[in-house]
């Protein structure tokens, strides 16, 4: 992935500042672990999912997670589409020189795992089922809070 410090690096930048927060060098783990940005992003999705996501442990929790593979295919979704959007978050802010706020761009996280889960909450056990079915009924929730 092409990050400000690696253009920078490479000649293409004139400097390597976070586009999220605008203070410190903007390489993959500033980005999407320590930028002050993607951890209220990442803060806000463990409030709304019940799963109580630890922000300082992201990965190693995504790794050693124990539970079903389901359990592990719910929780890296929900990670992956958070990582997702503050990539494409980044691009947008670089072209179009506005940044959305992180509840917003929560409500757009939360409306793409809605949908999926939707998708799939009838195919599950009714353990994981159950799971997705309170996921989505939180971020009901969330959007009639909006």
């Amino acid at each position: 992935m092409n990050t400000n410090a690696k253009l920078y690096n490479l000649g293409i930048r004139e400097n390597a500042t976070c586009y999220l927060c605008g203070s410190d060098v903007e390489d993959l783990n500033r980005l999407f672990f320590n930028c002050n940005y993607s951890q209220k992003v990442i803060d806000l999705i463990g409030e709304w999912s019940t799963l109580n996501i630890p922000y300082t442990d992201t990965v190693r929790w995504r790794l050693s997670r124990n539970g079903s593979k389901e359990d592990k295919g719910i929780l890296n979704a929900i990670l992956n589409a958070c990582l997702y959007h503050i990539w494409h978050q980044r691009n947008s802010s670089r072209v179009e020189l506005c940044l959305l706020r992180p509840q917003s761009l929560l409500a757009r996280i939360n409306s793409e795992m809605k949908t999926r889960f939707m998708a799939i909450a009838k195919s599950f056990g009714n353990r994981q089922g159950r799971l997705l079915t309170s996921l989505i009924g939180d971020m009901n929730e969330d959007e009639d809070d909006s």
